[in-house]
């Protein structure tokens, strides 16, 4: 109930609010139909709309809209509109699951609206916000936020908002499992919602408190009488009531009243049945089999069991198929069928056993989203918990098994059967410890970094050691593990920037990016899990004097650009793009294949910078003019740097060449470098005007990387071969001329 209570009533709401306004499909439609009449502002608002109205039946389809609510906005300058549609599509991401893409979207929203100073919508995003952390399980934060939206909704007078606040606030205290304090703000929710005569807020908020003295306090008759409000209502506005008339059967079914049970589970039956949705239906059935068996009605217990059973199956909900098991096995032993009993209890821990690390597996997923230096002691003791818990589960049913092969001896059961039967737990218990040996492992060696064995010292980064290692699940599985060196691990500049680099690199997943698999702390110290390449550098290309021809550098920088795109798209910039951190591999048949790597100095738009004042980040001969000015660093910076690599890998030489620093940045600020086509005499013009355009001054006047793969892509520059470059001494004669006054920008995209 932690987690997925809440979700479900905060849907709730929304769910009652569109089925006031009618067939929600058709709606969805005759609002597209009037994309094509509106344009500007208009537009935008339409699409936002169609966005709100849909993402609950349509998260995939509110997504769409409302990115394109939020394209249109930012090129008219629409602020308001623009947040509604970071709003919308934060909304879209919690339907989905992405709660880890949802918060930076609902934080963006949200400063979009503290800046406009329009108070109601502030409340309402940091009401959102606060939501995004009750999924992610982080609950302190979540309760702030709300009791921050409170905060102004009370100021305002707003009283729908303020029963909307005390809703959430009820739902943070029901994960807190501070039932009392969640009844509190239930009950005062409802009290504002009768007073504006909300009727969605007042069946959500009798639900509510229904299920608290149901599930919490264990107080069924006050349960009985919540929920049947609830019913009346809903019947009264022509509400589906599927749901609320399982909860009535469920708690009758606990006070043993088992006919009224079965008629309150027979009309959600068939109300579900009506809607066709599957899982609802399965949890009706199940819910009647419980009472036939209570009423040692084995026939109908069996019949409807069955039914369940086989409906969990065909939609995969193993949830349901546990409990259908569960009451199948209680069935069997009943009728003193040993055998069949014992058939059920082994597929009841069977789905027990997968229902669980189902669970484990999302609340470790969570845990790394909420926390990026989350400690390993802190992972071991939730793993530890866990384990108890099925540990002694395994006791219970142990001894469950025990009492049935006593019961089966009694009938004559072989004792070879009993040795089978042994030796298969014995070889289940053999599985079950092999498959977890590596917790042990990982306390018993220096060898070990988290999940991995250290196999040899591959290399060093700019920030710490590189290692091949192997995982300890599946020796096949061959990974680079990067552990920040022990003097950067005591520099708390340095561990910061270690993390950011992790958790920049979980953030992107992309062909032509290095891919992250695991990030932690071991030990006192930092480590990263990413694949391991096989290949060489564009450093070592370069550094060995081999010129590849133009279509293959083409192919190359098409590959990074593409890259560049994915990441400028999530807010980040690489700021340290050089040879070295481009690694070219072989996959399928392109020999040619490009990783980008090293995001240890990248920064996103909301990392606090980790660089002191004055200090150089990043490979100076790559850098941009604003790096050394001290101006903004934007996505343009990567987009010169890219123009650099490009130069030398076509040119075969650098930009500017200089003995020192300050040489270079005298070159880099004040001179213009030669054109490729001066060094290249067969080079194609429009080649040599996208490197020159990527190399201005002006960060305004670079393409954007998209921009770039367009370019690279729509070109088709077959094989060239090489010609002999001019005599140095005739380049060196070469007038330097201002690039932007022999370039059109045409119609390349600043990258901005």
């Amino acid at each position: 109930m932690s987690k997925i209570f809440p979700l479900l009533s905060s849907i709730i709401v929304c769910i009652f609010a569109f089925n006031a306004r009618g067939d929600l499909q058709q709606t969805i439609v005759n609002l597209e139909n009037k994309l094509a009449e509106v344009s500007g502002k208009e537009k935008v608002d339409l699409l936002n709309e169609i966005a709100y109205v849909s993402y609950i039946v349509n998260p995939e389809k509110s997504l769409h809209h409302g990115t394109a609510a939020l394209s249109l906005s930012k090129e008219l300058g629409y602020k308001k509109g623009e947040a509604s549609a970071l709003c919308n599509k934060s909304w879209s991401y919690i339907i989905l699951g992405r709660y880890g893409d949802a918060l930076p979207v609902a934080k963006e929203s949200l400063k979009i609206r503290q800046h406009l100073g329009i108070r109601k919508d502030i409340a309402a995003s940091l009401r959102n916000i606060g939501s995004i952390y009750q999924y992610l399980e982080d609950l302190q934060p979540a309760l702030q936020y709300q009791l921050e939206a409170l905060k102004i909704a009370e100021e305002l007078g707003d009283k729908r908002s303020i029963a909307s606040s005390y809703h959430a606030i009820g739902l943070v205290y029901t994960s807190m499992r501070r039932s009392h304090e969640a009844l509190e703000y239930y009950n005062k929710s409802l009290t504002v919602a009768k007073e504006i005569g909300n009727t969605e807020l007042i069946i959500t908020a009798y639900s509510n408190i229904g299920l608290i003295y149901r599930e919490a306090l264990k107080e069924p008759e006050k349960a009985l009488d919540y929920n049947r409000k609830a019913l009346a209502l809903q019947e009264e506005t022509g509400m589906n009531a599927g749901a609320i008339l399982m909860g009535i059967g469920r708690t009758l079914l606990d006070l043993g009243r088992y006919e009224e049970a079965l008629q309150y589970l027979n009309r959600s039956l068939k109300k579900k049945r009506e809607t066709g949705e599957k899982g609802k239906i399965v949890g009706s059935l199940s819910g009647i089999g419980q009472v036939y068996l209570k009423q040692k009605n084995y026939t109908k217990a069996r019949k409807y069991l069955n039914e369940a059973v086989k409906l969990a199956k065909a939609i995969g909900n193993e949830t349901n198929m546990k409990f259908s098991y569960k009451m199948l096995y209680q069935l069997h032993k009943a009728t003193g069928n040993s055998v069949k009993a014992l058939k059920y209890l082994e597929k009841y821990q069977h789905a027990y056993e997968s229902v669980f690390n189902r669970d484990l597996e999302e609340k470790v997923a969570n845990m790394q989203v909420r926390y990026d230096t989350l400690k390993k002691e802190k992972e071991n003791a939730l793993l530890v918990k866990r384990n108890e818990i099925l540990q002694q589960e395994k006791k219970l049913l142990a001894k469950e098994k025990a009492l049935l092969s006593k019961d089966n001896e009694i009938k004559a059961i072989t004792r070879n059967s009993f040795v089978v039967g042994f030796v298969l737990a014995l070889i289940i218990l053999f599985l079950l410890f092999n498959r977890y040996r590596y917790l042990f492992d990982f306390w018993k060696s220096e060898k070990y970094v988290g999940q991995f064995r250290i196999i040899e010292r591959i290399g060093s980064g700019g920030m710490g050691t590189i290692y091949k290692a192997h995982s300890l699940k599946d020796k096949s599985e061959i990974v680079a593990v990067k552990v920040l060196t022990d003097e950067r691990s005591q520099s708390e500049r340095s561990s910061k920037r270690f993390k950011y680099e992790a958790a920049i690199a979980h953030r992107i997943e992309h062909p032509n990016i290095v891919k992250m698999i695991e990030r932690g702390e071991y030990r006192d110290k930092l480590f990263i899990v990413m694949e391991l390449l096989k290949g060489e550098t564009l450093a070592q290309i370069i550094g060995q004097g081999r010129q590849p021809d133009l279509s293959i550098c083409v192919h190359v920088i098409r590959q990074v650009a593409d890259a560049l795109s994915l990441i400028h798209s999530k807010g980040i910039v690489h700021r340290d793009i050089k040879p070295s951190n481009i690694m070219l591999i072989e996959k399928g048949k392109d020999k040619y294949f490009a990783k980008l790597m090293d995001f240890g100095v990248a920064k996103t738009d909301f990392q606090t910078s980790l660089t002191q004042t004055g200090y150089v980040v990043g490979t100076y001969r790559y850098m941009s003019p604003e790096q050394f000015s001290n101006k903004s660093v934007t996505n343009a910076s990567d987009i010169y740097s890219l123009g650099v690599v490009f130069y030398e890998l076509i040119a075969g030489k650098e930009v500017f060449q200089a003995d020192d620093l300050l040489a270079f940045q005298q070159k880099l600020l004040f001179e213009t470098p030669t054109s490729v086509e001066h060094l290249i005499p067969n080079i194609p013009p429009a080649l040599a005007e996208l490197v020159m355009l990527m190399l201005a001054k002006e960060p305004n006047a670079r393409p954007s990387a998209e921009s770039v793969v367009d370019q690279l892509t729509q070109q088709r520059w077959a094989h060239i071969p090489r010609t002999t470059t001019k005599d140095r001494s005739a380049i060196e004669a070469i007038p330097k001329v201002e690039v932007t006054s022999l370039i059109e920008p045409k119609n390349l995209r600043p990258a901005g």
